[in-house]
């Protein structure tokens, strides 16, 4: 019997730089790295955290904005607090009910 485990789905436009908390008008603005094209990517729920941006970060001259980052911790011996991030639209209330896009 397989056990398929429980994964969340977002709009990625790009890897984010830094540290929380997130946002525009902080002492260190977030730093992105931004895709020319976003891409749907699927994330596991355990050891993943989501952080609310705050304000919200325009992607470019889009009308894309960006409303939370989705950190994918390390596994092994890789310090805490250098995991992967990756910027998307969804609110950190959408990626935790589980919601699709």
């Amino acid at each position: 019997m397989a056990t398929i485990s429980a994964r969340v789905t977002a709009n990625v436009y790009g890897m984010s730089l830094g540290s929380a908390p997130f946002g525009a008008g902080l002492p260190q603005p977030t730093r992105n790295i931004f895709w020319d094209t976003p891409v749907q990517m699927s994330f596991p729920t355990t050891g993943t955290i989501f952080h609310p941006v705050s304000p919200g970060i325009q992607v470019g001259n889009t009308s894309n904005y960006i409303y939370s980052i989705i950190e994918v911790l390390p596994t092994g011996l890789t310090l805490p607090g250098h995991g992967d991030k990756y910027a998307t639209n969804q609110s950190v209330a959408t990626l935790a009910t589980g919601s699709q896009i």
